[in-house]
């Protein structure tokens, strides 16, 4: 295999990664959203069941927002600590920092337009 065909596996392997995260990011907002939804709707319909129509809603509608803000902070949480985890690979692989002047990574880099009297 060459050089070339294996950067671009390694490439299609990123993207494909990259397509699965944001679905299952997605699947768990909507589940989250979903699980708010069926709590204020049964609610409503207990309420209109037993009579109590504004409270059993109420309960329902607080204990919606409750889990949707529990499942929300989680997904937070997994994509802050998934990028922690990728700049820490990316420092790892970045060019370290020798300590001489000649090296084109400790020394800034000088454009066409720069003159050597200024």
């Amino acid at each position: 295999m060459s050089r070339q065909q294996s950067e671009r596996d390694r490439r299609s392997r990123e993207r494909s990664r990259s397509v699965g995260e944001a679905y299952r990011t997605a699947h768990e907002l909507l589940s989250a959203s979903l699980t708010a939804g069926l709590l204020i709707y049964g609610g409503y319909w207990l309420d209109k069941r037993w009579g109590y129509l504004p409270l059993l809603t109420a309960c329902g509608g607080v204990l919606g927002a409750i889990s949707a803000v529990a499942a929300v902070r989680q997904v937070l949480r997994r994509l802050e600590l998934q990028s922690a985890r990728e700049r820490a690979v990316r420092s790892r692989n970045a060019p370290m920092n020798t300590g001489n002047p000649a090296s084109p990574v400790d020394s800034p880099q000088r454009t066409t337009f720069d003159t050597e009297g200024s």
